[in-house]
């Protein structure tokens, strides 16, 4: 039955849709940017070539690209619905797992005010994969969220698919993945070997799916000569300081910032200044050592999205990336929300706990 919340939403969503795309709609989204057809061409080579798969682009862009195409509106409209789905799948995700309503609340609108950012926002009109890699990023921390609460075969396939898909958008995506996933694949084995428990054998098998994925991926970088990455960047801070200052300008090509607000948490923004970033990380560490307290397996599922963050945001500190601005959207979204889901999880774990002992008492 079609309830008037979700109508609400659908008209939310409606409007939100016309506001992001509606004042550029007439003039077909041209891109200006040359990465843009970088892709756009890796996408009219198509997914039985070869150039697809060890071509000079990972190929999860380009088959959107492929799928929606040749058509610039539809491939911005199908990028733009998917975000709004991911995001939306994240919201019912928070009010489904988290057990206080009231940090369930709290946990919504953070959500909400970051999702809204013009910083986000702006990719979405682009061609360029920033807003599916976005995508994919905030539906996998929703996926393996539900999968830890109940790891069925439905979720394991689901987060596994995100999370591959979301490898394949950017290089570095894979090769950070890899560095978390790799040593997190070898304490699952050895503590399968303790205590076989099917939670353990799931995780192993789509651990082993992704560095499965990772292995093909950084093949594909040697095969096209496209994995040359200097690890010399002296600039990484002021790139950092750049990005906290919402320094993205050059990519808003359709005046998304005109319409969209560029900060929306002042100074408790996850991603508004290096400070912030910092009592924000502190508040993480601190949620998870509650956690490991209390529901240990909790504090791994914290410390699982954790180090993927940290291992994207120091990939991209040491390398000498060509726009690292651009290089850091990725993961500073993903620590924005990263920094919440962690923090809203800590305090739900405390307030439930209080309530209990008063209930006991």
């Amino acid at each position: 039955m079609f309830s008037a919340g979700r109508f609400v939403v659908c008209i939310a969503v409606a409007a939100l849709l016309l506001r992001l795309l509606g004042p550029a709609w007439q003039t077909g989204f041209p891109q200006e940017f040359a990465d843009s057809w970088s892709y756009g061409a890796v996408a009219e080579s198509g997914p039985i070539s070869w150039d697809f798969w060890f071509g000079q682009k990972p190929p999860t862009y380009p088959l959107l690209i492929w799928l929606f195409g040749p058509s610039t509106r539809a491939v911005i409209v199908a990028q733009t619905l998917l975000a709004f789905l991911s995001w939306g799948w994240l919201l019912s995700t928070a009010r489904t797992m988290i057990r206080s309503r009231s940090v369930a609340i709290v946990a919504i609108v953070l959500i909400i005010a970051i999702a809204i950012q013009t910083r986000w926002n702006l990719w979405h009109a682009i061609l360029l994969p920033e807003s599916l890699s976005a995508t994919l990023a905030v539906g996998g921390i929703a996926a393996w969220w539900r999968w830890w609460g109940d790891p069925t075969r439905f979720r394991t396939g689901a987060a596994t698919l995100l999370t591959l898909a979301w490898m394949m958008t950017h290089d570095s995506n894979a090769i950070t993945l890899l560095a978390v996933i790799g040593p997190a694949f070898v304490v699952v084995i050895v503590m399968g070997r303790r205590a076989t428990r099917p939670r353990q054998r799931t995780f192993s098998i789509a651990l082993a799916v992704l560095i499965a994925a990772g292995a093909y991926s950084v093949t594909a970088q040697i095969v096209s000569d496209r994995s040359e990455t200097s690890f010399a960047n002296d600039s990484a801070l002021s790139e950092l300081d750049a990005f906290t200052s919402n320094d993205l300008r050059a990519y808003d090509s359709f005046g998304v910032a005109d319409r969209f607000p560029e900060r929306t948490l002042g100074p408790i923004d996850p991603a508004g200044s290096p400070p912030s970033m910092y009592v924000w990380g502190l508040l993480v560490v601190m949620g998870i050592c509650l956690r490991w307290v209390r529901r240990r397996i909790w504090a791994w599922f914290s410390l699982f999205l954790l180090t993927t963050v940290i291992s994207d945001l120091f990939l991209v500190s040491v390398a000498d990336a060509a726009d690292a601005s651009r290089q850091l959207v990725g993961p500073m979204l993903r620590f924005s929300v990263v920094a919440v889901v962690v923090t809203a999880l800590a305090v739900d774990e405390a307030v439930t706990g209080l309530r209990k002992q008063d209930t006991d008492g």
